[in-house]
């Protein structure tokens, strides 16, 4: 699936601590993608 030039990943078999993990993991290396998408939201919306 692919949102707003973002590719996204679909996991399986995770428990809730892996998934935790996985979605830490994300965080960390996309954060400043996902906070540039938030600010242009509100400036375009807001």
């Amino acid at each position: 699936m692919q949102m707003a030039g973002l590719n996204k990943t679909p996991i399986f078999c995770l428990d809730y601590t892996d998934a935790l993990t996985f979605a830490e993991a994300d965080l960390i290396s996309n954060w400043a993608i996902y906070r540039n998408m938030f600010l242009e939201e509100v400036k375009n919306n807001g």
